[in-house]
């Protein structure tokens, strides 16, 4: 349960953040924001890759497992964006 809620915090964190850090054009969050993209569609990818290549009983749980993976890993990208931010005295 511990893992799913983990799960459902890093997808919260990025409806809230994702949008915030694809649309900040300051010159120090371009390398973020490319790395940021890159994954997110490779993310994306993974997904649907996993949860479309598995038979129709395994899909449930190998999506959900796919989704919970990518988001949380999401949260290195907000913690990069975050980190910036607070380097150059530019918080939220």
């Amino acid at each position: 349960m511990a893992l799913l809620q983990i799960g459902m915090f890093s997808f919260w964190s990025g409806v809230a953040l994702a949008p915030r850090l694809l649309l900040d054009r300051r010159e120090f969050v371009c390398p973020i924001r490319k790395g940021f993209k890159l994954f997110f569609v490779s993310g994306m990818a993974v997904i649907y890759g996993v949860t479309f290549a598995l038979t129709r009983e395994a899909r449930f749980l190998a999506g959900i497992g796919s989704v919970v993976f990518v988001f949380v890993l999401m949260n290195f990208f907000y913690l990069k964006y975050f980190l910036a931010l607070r380097q150059r005295g530019q918080m939220l």
